[in-house]
């Protein structure tokens, strides 16, 4: 790396004409060849936010609330991440915290993506941004921020894929929120790829369409985790080889299927995720059909 320069600067001198929620100082700096100059500097303590996500809905958690600096530029409320100073805690614990205040979701365990200056030209603020994990059975509380602060809070949960095209149009204009999705994708990338999943989304039913060796796949897997039995009914015996065992209707799994896949699949690739899409089906026909039935 090479770095060219005059050398750095020092502070000769500060004085603070403003003390807040932030401090606003004057800095008299002087230059390697003897020049001063003032700057102004906010302090402000570092501060800590999360991004939730569910790895099995696909969804994510993002608020909304007013700012006064965009009301003061005429602009809406924009999707952030929840996010607020350290109050003597840790960065995680801050985070957990402001999950709980804002979203009403409990989070366990975080996963650090970076701790950076939020905007070094003006401010000493540190921001350290996390991924987390969270289900539908986290979102216990209600939500919406401490009324004591004035906050109005809106939660929004928005599917990934979406939340991709936000990016992608440039509609997340906060710095932190954009830099927090990137990271998500950039260290879970099968959560935004929707096109190696045979199931298209349609309100909260996920309806398989194609592939269906895939599809007999993830039904028969879903058959063994709660003790399916077998068929016995005329038309799949019939369908049977000669050499192959009539089922009798009490016996688990008389019938040893075997199931092709996908060229380039194989049946550990993203098992985790392609059984917990079948969990979030409310209603799945081939699933609740004996093994191997076709009636």
């Amino acid at each position: 790396m090479t770095q060219r320069g005059n050398g750095t600067p020092r502070i000769v001198g500060t004085r603070v004409i403003h003390r807040g929620y932030v401090t606003l100082c004057i800095a008299q700096l002087e230059s390697a060849d003897g020049v001063r100059y003032e700057r102004e500097i906010i302090e402000q303590r570092s501060a800590a936010a999360v991004l939730p996500y569910n790895p099995s809905s696909f969804m994510a958690l993002l608020v909304k609330q007013p700012r006064p600096p965009l009301l003061h530029q005429c602009e809406e409320n924009i999707l952030e991440l929840p996010a607020g100073v350290l109050d003597g805690e840790g960065a995680a614990d801050a985070a957990r915290r402001e999950a709980w205040e804002e979203m009403g979701v409990r989070l366990r365990q975080l996963e650090h993506v970076a701790t950076a200056w939020s905007s070094p030209g003006v401010s000493n603020e540190q921001i350290s941004l996390f991924l987390a994990e969270y289900s539908d059975a986290d979102r216990t509380g209600e939500g919406g921020g401490l009324t004591t602060e004035n906050e109005t809070i809106t939660v929004v949960e928005i599917d990934l894929a979406e939340l991709w095209s936000l990016i992608e149009s440039g509609s997340i204009r906060d710095l932190k929120t954009f830099a927090a999705i990137h990271a998500l994708r950039i260290r879970h990338p099968g959560l935004f790829d929707r096109s190696r999943f045979p199931l298209s989304i349609r309100g909260e039913r996920f309806i398989f369409r194609r592939f269906a060796p895939l599809r007999r796949l993830f039904a028969g897997r879903l058959r063994d985790a709660i003790g399916a039995k077998a068929c016995a009914c005329e038309p799949c015996n019939e369908k049977k080889p000669p050499d192959a065992p009539a089922a009798t209707g009490n016996s688990r799994r008389s019938i040893r299927r075997q199931n092709t896949l996908p060229e380039g699949t194989t049946e550990d690739t993203n098992l985790n995720e392609q059984i917990i899409f079948l969990f979030h089906v409310k209603t799945i026909r081939i699933a609740a059909r004996p093994v191997g039935c076709s009636t």
